[in-house]
């Protein structure tokens, strides 16, 4: 992935026809459509109003993160788009991508930088990082990459880097309240309420993001590791039903669908299942503040 969306390369085509990628999951046999999407595992950022080059390397230099120029970038105009990941196990629920797309664009608008708001559709594709086919566009191309090692192109001083966490944007970008005014006859102690509500609400996303991760992960996979697979991700469930964040049958029922699919046999998925769980029992509570915070 970082070499294909750091590499520029050079296409004769029309721009339409180029080749293009998503970062989310749908079903099989969905069609590409925002309704289908079932997570969004990173957040693109198009950056097409002219701030500098150094401007849009800097956004975020706390996260792991890749850069390129995109095709109608100049050195007077530049355009750059910017993908930041989110931690490979917790991608961001679909029903939660309206409310992070919001606060990634606040988050961008303070540190000074604009963003095309056509990317908050979480089925929309990118195009690589392609270019016409003249030397200028070859000559002004640029791309970075930032992570536990940097890569090419990176010009910023070495450092840890973490995942950016769609649960901490959301957290500390939210919505504006409305004017003051206009909430004065509603001041009360619902308004405490309200925030432990949704902060409750982000904590079950969150938790069922993850379980919704490790099951997709474990329909997918080959016969190697399928149990291992399978007694973590019902370890996990026994540690967020002890926080409080999931229904375990339920997610212990999306589990056990995706190992039958994996082509584990139904008594030993059970089997599994029931060790994982039981061993998530006496482990500690499933700290999702903590993660929600990386």
């Amino acid at each position: 992935m970082v070499r294909a969306l750091t590499r520029h390369r050079v296409w004769t085509g029309e721009k339409i026809n180029a080749p293009a990628w998503s970062p989310v999951v749908i079903p099989d046999g969905e069609r590409r459509a925002a309704k289908n999407v079932s997570t969004v595992s990173m957040l693109v950022l198009d950056c097409d109003s002219g701030e500098s080059l150094d401007t849009l390397e800097e956004l975020g230099d706390d996260y792991a993160r890749l850069g390129h120029t995109s095709w109608s970038h100049t050195t007077g105009h530049p355009k750059v788009r910017l993908v930041f990941p989110f931690h490979p196990e917790r991608p961001c629920p679909a029903e939660e991508w309206a409310g992070v797309w919001g606060a990634a664009a606040r988050w961008a608008a303070s540190q000074g930088v604009q963003v095309d708001q056509a990317a908050k559709d979480p089925s929309r594709l990118y195009f690589g990082p392609y270019i016409p086919p003249d030397v200028v566009a070859r000559e002004e191309a640029e791309s970075w990459v930032y992570g536990p090692e940097e890569g090419p192109g990176a010009r910023l001083p070495a450092r840890t880097r973490r995942w950016l966490s769609w649960a901490w944007l959301i957290t500390t970008y939210p919505e504006p309240e409305p004017e003051l005014a206009a909430r004065v006859p509603d001041i009360s102690f619902g308004s405490e309420y309200d925030s432990t509500d949704r902060h409750e609400r982000r904590r079950r996303s969150f938790a069922t993001g993850l379980v919704r991760y490790r099951a997709a992960k474990l329909a997918g996979a080959g016969s190697g590791g399928r149990n291992s697979s399978l007694f973590g991700a019902a370890r996990m469930v026994a540690q967020l039903g002890t926080a409080g964040a999931v229904d375990t049958s339920v997610a212990l029922g999306e589990l056990e669908a995706a190992a039958l699919q994996s082509g584990l046999g139904a008594k030993e998925t059970r089997r599994t299942i029931a060790s994982g769980f039981a061993a998530g029992g006496a482990d500690p509570a499933f700290d999702l503040d903590r993660e929600m915070g990386q």
